[in-house]
């Protein structure tokens, strides 16, 4: 998969777990990394509406995508049309406007990850 993937009528549809690029291109559909974001951003010179269904995923690669659209030259509306949860919530937040269909909901929580288990000892 790659960022023209993401690009369906002129818009850019988020939908599915927000992943590292890694996990993504061994999928069909279902996910979407920073690097997908970013390269379907680079077809559009100006504005761009973003759809965003998502539970979430990494944060990371949620922090990657809100720097990316805070980067990007034109204004991004993104339209919340269903769940913008997790990492989908941070990646949103330097839209230019944000938009939520009726009964669509938005879930904004601190960013964690757990630490790799191997590294990870409770005594300390």
């Amino acid at each position: 998969m790659d960022g023209d993937d993401l690009i369906l009528s002129g818009e850019i549809i988020l939908e599915g777990d927000v992943l590292p690029h890694d996990y993504c291109q061994y999928m069909e559909s279902g996910c979407f990394s920073a690097r997908m974001v970013r390269e379907a951003l680079a077809r559009f010179d100006g504005d761009v509406t973003v759809r965003v269904n998502s539970y979430g995923g990494s944060p990371y690669e949620g922090e990657a995508i809100r720097a990316a659209f805070e980067a990007h030259k034109g204004r991004i509306t993104v339209i919340v049309g269903g769940v913008a949860a997790s990492a989908a919530s941070l990646m949103i937040m330097s839209a230019d406007r944000i938009e939520m269909t009726a009964g669509s909901f938005l879930m904004i929580h601190k960013p964690v990850t757990l630490p790799p288990t191997d590294h990870f000892n409770a005594d300390h």
